[in-house]
């Protein structure tokens, strides 16, 4: 009965062994495996970091170039902002400096056609005048002209040629009598002519007598009957 025994637990330890065995020997190429997996997952991780290690490197490098490239870029944006101010305010300042002289110029046109409006208005006035009272106004060099030939009279070539002290240059009239009918009229009509009895105006004696005088381009004096010799 005991040999009976120990021979099923002999059986019984043998047949343990026996798995423990296969155990150990699923478990032996189970280690081997993962080794081998362990060593083609240690070469490829190698490979991956080998290759990210240089892709690392090449960022690195163009991320300090591009670092360089923007601090340039940088420097030459403030740069032009710089230059552009300098050349916004110039130009700002000459513009001002043009509408100054814009307006001046245009204050002095309009002066200008102020002045331009009156002389046209004397010399309308100074037309009319002279288109209503042409007897009323002569060059004094005629004075002269005029008594020689009523006291006296000249003879021979001397009528003709009047001496060059009464004569000193041409003396034209301003405007011809006989053209001034073609002059337009329009910024001033024509002064009725005046009776024996009536006296000129007293704002154009003055005003228009000194101006009149301008005109001349004789002997630069201007005569009414009865008035004051104007020079100018």
């Amino acid at each position: 009965m005991d040999n009976l025994d120990l021979h099923h637990e002999i059986e019984r330890l043998c047949s343990e062994l026996r798995e423990a065995n296969d155990s150990i020997a699923r478990k032996d190429e189970e280690v081997v495996a993962a080794e081998t997996k362990f060593h083609e997952d240690n070469v490829r991780l190698s490979t991956e970091l080998s290759k990210l290690r240089e892709r690392y490197e090449r960022l690195l490098s163009n991320h300090q170039h591009l670092s360089k490239l923007n601090h340039e870029l940088e420097a030459k944006l403030l740069q032009t902002i710089e230059n552009t101010t300098v050349e916004k305010k110039a130009m700002t300042d000459e513009v001002e400096a043009m509408n100054t002289r814009l307006a001046e110029a245009e204050l002095q046109l309009s002066l200008v056609k102020a002045e331009r409006d009156r002389y046209k208005e004397d010399c309308a006035i100074a037309v009319s005048l002279l288109q209503a009272n042409p007897d009323k106004f002569y060059p004094q060099s005629f004075q002269p002209l005029s008594s020689t030939g009523n006291g006296r009279t000249c003879p021979g070539n001397d009528y003709m040629q009047p001496s060059t002290g009464h004569f000193p240059t041409f003396l034209p009239t301003f405007p011809p009598i006989d053209l001034s009918s073609m002059i337009p009229l329009k910024s001033a009509p024509i002064a009725p002519k005046p009776s024996s009895d009536q006296q000129p105006r007293e704002s154009f004696s003055s005003s228009t007598t000194n101006r009149l005088g301008q005109f001349s381009s004789g002997s630069g004096y201007l005569r009414t009957k009865g008035s004051a010799v104007t020079h100018l």
